[in-house]
């Protein structure tokens, strides 16, 4: 009996951080400064007043994302009105914008001594399992995962490339650009900082589903519909699962890379 109430207790804790985590990133795009700082503020003052280890490092955690929000914003807007390019170019190095969003992640893992164990470059090697990655009845190491993956969604994207366009090349060159910017950066913020973190206060499937959902709903202020979100949170589950099973980031900035330059070459970032 009482070890089903813990168990209970424990589940309910965890769709509570699930949701808070998820809602901040969703709510740190819609509501004004001066509610993100207070927010922010009691975050923090949760963090520094609890003993209990999840709960201090959970509210650090969503804090940070609070606070990194605007300053990514701001630093994003900031390069795109000072970058004197083309309207390309300039959102392509606005991307760069997402380390005033990874900048308070850092200060909080080393001030409250969160995991970093999937910042590392990872193994091309590792197991990846049919068909939920983590666990199925196919057993393949990630090199052949990522080949296998890359066929799939390059004949996913084709119908919506127009072949015919001279600036083809051009879209190509953006699209490597943009994908190496924008790819790099989110996988160290959204698989090396926080999949790490969540992963290690609630382990490894309660982490991949928390940091995804996340990474899904992170994508709205882009111009993304919610059903599009969700997708991006399946995918951001996805790319998690591989990140524990390679053991590190190369692979999934690999896989970022690809599908950003599939979305650009299909006409959805320009």
């Amino acid at each position: 009996m009482l070890n089903n109430i813990k168990t209970k207790s424990s589940y309910i804790f965890y769709l509570s951080c699930v949701v808070a985590f998820a809602g901040a990133v969703a709510a740190a795009q819609f509501v004004s400064l001066p509610v993100i700082i207070s927010v922010f503020l009691l975050l923090i003052g949760v963090a520094a007043a609890v003993s209990n280890v999840q709960v201090k490092q959970g509210a650090a955690m969503t804090a940070a994302i609070m606070i990194g929000f605007p300053c990514y914003m701001k630093l994003s807007d900031y390069i795109q009105v000072t970058l004197n390019e083309s309207h390309e170019w300039s959102i392509i190095v606005s991307r760069a914008g997402l380390i005033g969003l990874l900048v308070p992640i850092i200060l909080v893992q080393i001030g409250f001594k969160l995991h970093r164990q999937w910042l590392a470059p990872g193994s091309f090697a590792g197991p990846v399992y049919f068909p939920f990655i983590l666990k199925g009845y196919i057993k393949d190491p990630v090199w052949r995962f990522l080949i296998i993956f890359t066929v799939i969604t390059i004949f996913s994207f084709v119908w919506f490339i127009d072949w015919r366009k001279d600036t083809l090349g051009q879209l190509l060159l953006y699209g490597i650009a943009f994908g190496l910017i924008n790819g790099i950066l989110e996988e160290i913020l959204w698989r090396g900082y926080v999949l790490s973190g969540f992963t290690g206060m609630f382990g490894e499937i309660k982490g991949i589903f928390i940091a995804g959902t996340g990474f899904g709903f992170y994508h709205f202020h882009l111009g993304f519909g919610w059903e599009i979100c969700l997708l991006f949170a399946v995918f951001g589950w996805m790319m998690s699962a591989l990140a524990v099973q390679s053991k590190g980031l190369l692979p999934v900035i690999i896989m970022h890379i690809i599908m950003n330059i599939l979305f650009v070459l299909s006409g959805m970032i320009f």
